[in-house]
């Protein structure tokens, strides 16, 4: 990207995309409902600062483990089973391993590719390598909720308290002077682009208290109207919010991420109305 804050806003963007709409739809089927998701590979990235700026620092230099995951213990083989039949086709293959020692300290990682995307799971440090590469193993399956991990580890919930709270409103001192009408539009563009986000925030704001570690606030679907030969193809977003008891349904609207924006703003007329003192804006 051509500069720091739109290598960030990118990044932001697709792992957006990635927990909103692509982990919904792998959360419903594993409990067992039938979902529909039209849409495309979803790509994240870590690090995006030292990125943007090019100063991403030199990886240290791992191992990588051969042979079958048996002879790295049992954790290892329930993270493979889990990932080749319960995850597919979100997740390809089986877990890369690889570890580093540091004295007698070892740091195993697991490395998953969900939606084509390599994902990698650290441990840490551990006193012996079977014992990391077990840390590890029960981490990534509990990031992933292979049933019987879902509460291995808890969030820090300070941290998620922190990071729920709505974004403070711009300072005065920020002149928009000059832009007059196409200034507006530029300012709905942003509010739009960042909609879904901020419905997210705030609907995990209201539930605070009753939102398991782990849980997904909501669960997006996706109905496309057969008849239709246009592009982009009319698309109808359905999200079910578990904890609101509701069912949101937007119209039917060119192009997924419109009808995703028309539900969300279902959403938030329900919140203005249900919980009057949160905020989306």
């Amino acid at each position: 990207r051509l500069s720091k804050k739109m290598a960030q806003r990118d990044a932001a963007e697709r792992t957006l995309a990635l927990f909103v709409n692509r982990w919904g739809q792998v959360a419903m089927k594993v409990l067992g409902y039938s979902v529909s998701y039209s849409g495309g590979a979803t790509a994240c990235k870590v690090d995006v600062e030292d990125a943007a700026e090019g100063q991403v620092e030199e990886e240290e230099e791992l191992e990588e483990t051969e042979g079958d995951d048996s002879s790295l213990g049992p954790e290892t083989v329930v993270l493979g089973e889990f990932c080749s039949n319960r995850m597919r086709p979100a997740v390809a293959g089986l877990p890369a391993w690889s570890h580093r020692s540091d004295g007698n300290q070892f740091q195993a990682f697991a490395e998953v590719l969900i939606f084509g995307v390599p994902h990698t799971f650290p441990g840490k440090n551990s006193d012996s390598q079977l014992e990391a590469y077990a840390d590890a193993a029960r981490r990534a399956l509990w990031y992933l909720q292979c049933p019987g991990y879902e509460y291995l580890f808890e969030p820090d919930p300070d941290f998620v308290r922190a990071a729920s709270q709505c974004l403070p409103d711009a300072s005065p001192s920020w002149q928009r002077d000059g832009l007059g009408a196409r200034g507006e539009e530029l300012q709905l563009a942003a509010e739009r682009k960042t909609l879904v986000m901020r419905v997210q925030n705030r609907l995990q704001q209201v539930y605070a208290r009753q939102l398991e570690a782990g849980t997904s606030v909501w669960y997006w679907s996706y109905d496309r109207q057969p008849r239709d030969r246009g592009w982009p193809p009319l698309i109808r977003a359905t999200v079910h919010v578990p904890l609101a008891g509701s069912t949101f349904t937007g119209t039917w609207t060119r192009g997924q991420r419109e009808a995703q924006l028309e539900t969300c703003m279902k959403i938030v007329a329900y919140l203005d109305e249900a919980f009057p003192n949160s905020k989306v804006f």
